[in-house]
């Protein structure tokens, strides 16, 4: 009997180890690969906010040819992708000027959100930002969000600002 408790307890110990080791492996495995998800989406949106279209909606807000334009792009994106609620680009005031969703255009609630915002600060200091998990205001639902300077002539001129879906992950 007590060479059978010990055998059990010993073979218990040994499961729970090997089965801990797992677990901590599959959840580095599942952290690296949401790092690299996250990496990819941010290098997409400076990409985007490279493109000819964002930059000069950027110095051209009022150009209501060009914000249509970019918002029936931003609008394609997030149907195609699937993965963003909304991508948004804003001024330097956090004043949206384009966006998926147009009617967000010049809404002074967002405006007030965004300015406070920790990654729309780092982004108009001039490097590319994620913030931490939030609950969006549009959706309800959890999301990270990515802000992203946009520069002409090297100087920077607004934020590209898409929001990713966590439901998605």
């Amino acid at each position: 009997l007590l060479s059978s408790a010990i055998t059990y307890i010993y073979a218990k110990r040994q499961l729970e180890s090997v089965a801990r080791k797992e677990v901590e492996e599959k959840v580095a495995l599942i952290a690296r690969q949401s790092q690299i998800a996250l990496d990819t989406f941010k290098t997409d949106m400076e990409l985007l906010g490279e493109l000819s279209l964002v930059r000069q909606v950027a110095v051209s807000p009022g150009d209501r040819a060009l914000v249509d334009e970019a918002n029936w792009y931003f609008q394609e994106i997030v149907k195609k992708s699937k993965v963003y609620q909304s991508v948004n680009l804003v001024d330097l005031n956090a004043k949206c000027i384009a966006s998926s969703y147009p009617n967000r255009i010049n809404h002074a609630v967002l405006r007030r959100i965004v300015y406070k915002r920790a990654d729309f600060q780092v982004a108009v200091a001039g490097k590319a930002s994620v913030s931490q998990i939030l609950i969006s205001h549009g959706t309800g639902r959890p999301a990270i969000f990515i802000s992203v300077p946009v520069r002409v002539h090297g100087r920077i001129v607004a934020v590209l600002r898409p929001a990713l879906d966590l439901e998605y992950f």
